[in-house]
């Protein structure tokens, strides 16, 4: 029933902001979701502009009904270029500073990017991450959602 509630929740968010991946309901009154993810579009300037405005109207839906809302930074895969890491450590910098509005931050980037590149044991092909890196995640998730 739990878990029910908090699909109602993260639905009703999702409607309330337009669509933004919901990764996972943590419990009844949390929520969680990226920063940014190129499925949610091209990493252009207007793309983050409006998804920081999404995730400010989230976090605001989610207090709203009584929820948390986290938000996950982006690590930057070894395939970006240049202007593309740069893009998406400044929405990391944005993303870390959003606890001042009551969001939680789970910093997935200085797990698999501590240096500001991903790691290469992270690495399966320059775009995604391999079951070292998931489990490093879902490590650091389990103290971080406790």
């Amino acid at each position: 029933q739990d878990r029910e509630a908090g699909q109602h929740h993260a639905d009703s968010i999702n409607t309330a902001i337009g669509y933004m991946p919901v990764i996972a309901r943590t419990t009844k009154a949390e929520v969680f979701v990226s920063g940014w993810s190129p499925n949610v579009g091209a990493d252009t300037d207007a793309v983050f502009v409006a998804c920081r405005a999404r995730i400010l109207k989230a976090i605001a839906v989610a207090h709203a009904n009584g929820l948390v809302l986290t938000v996950g930074t982006t690590p930057p895969v070894l395939a970006y270029s240049a202007t593309q890491k740069a893009r998406v450590a400044a929405q990391n910098v944005w993303v870390r500073g959003l606890k001042k509005y009551g969001a939680r931050v789970f910093d997935i980037a200085s797990i698999l990017a501590p240096t500001g590149d991903t790691l290469p044991a992270y690495d399966v092909d320059g775009t995604h991450f391999n079951d070292t890196a998931h489990i490093a995640i879902a490590t650091a998730a389990r103290a971080h959602f406790a």
